[in-house]
């Protein structure tokens, strides 16, 4: 995918859409939040709430035919700022959330379920080894985020791009870009071939919705 601000996320055509509308969550449902006792008193720690926060994926296939699909973080997630800037997180991507969500002709012998399994398979993201991707946030510059990304248990740095957050005392909402090359994490169709058809490419847009702790 050529799993944002955030969000682990096309995941192989993969892994982290931007931030949805909607209305605000009702804080009485408010997720825990990760242990802080490092937190520092001008950083607030925001943990992410799983049912409303996602990681779109996109990959693309002979430059012309493109899979997308979604992918659900995992409790645990959270974010840190500091005076409404990012300077810190860890998220959590359940790679076996993986869904098929593009407007692609789908037939019986070349179904979404088939897609995503052929995508969860040992060919791409060998999602029963590796169940998890995940993105830890460092500091942000302007509306970029430097990050290190593990995927299939390789880590690489990567930025997080096209930052948009809106945080207040109590919630904040976010939405940022992730491009990664797979065949740095050994996202690679063993047929050689065949992967050449594939963008390296993946392109990963993540849309959170967090609570302060």
């Amino acid at each position: 995918m050529k799993i944002t601000s955030i969000s682990s996320v096309a995941m192989a055509a993969l892994l982290l859409a931007a931030c949805g509308g909607g209305a605000e969550p009702d804080a009485s449902t408010t997720p825990e939040t990760p242990e802080t006792g490092n937190a520092t008193e001008d950083q607030s720690y925001y943990s992410l709430d799983t049912d409303q926060s996602r990681v779109h994926w996109k990959g693309v296939m002979l430059g012309v035919k493109e899979h997308s699909g979604d992918l659900k973080f995992k409790p645990g997630s959270y974010v840190a700022l500091s005076d409404g800037r990012i300077v810190g997180g860890e998220l959590i991507v359940d790679m076996s959330t993986m869904t098929a969500t593009d407007d692609w002709t789908y037939t019986e012998d070349y179904s979404r379920e088939k897609l995503v399994g052929h995508l969860s398979s040992p060919d791409f993201f060998d999602v029963a080894n590796h169940g998890e991707a995940r993105l830890v946030l460092g500091t942000q510059k302007g509306n970029e985020v430097s990050g290190e990304l593990t995927v299939r248990g390789k880590t690489n740095s990567e930025s997080v791009t096209e930052l948009e957050i809106r945080a207040d005392d109590n919630a904040m909402k976010g939405v940022a870009k992730l491009v990664f090359d797979r065949q740095n994490y050994d996202v690679t169709w063993s047929t050689g071939a065949q992967d050449m058809v594939l963008s390296d490419d993946i392109e990963l847009t993540a849309e959170i919705k967090a609570y302060k702790k």
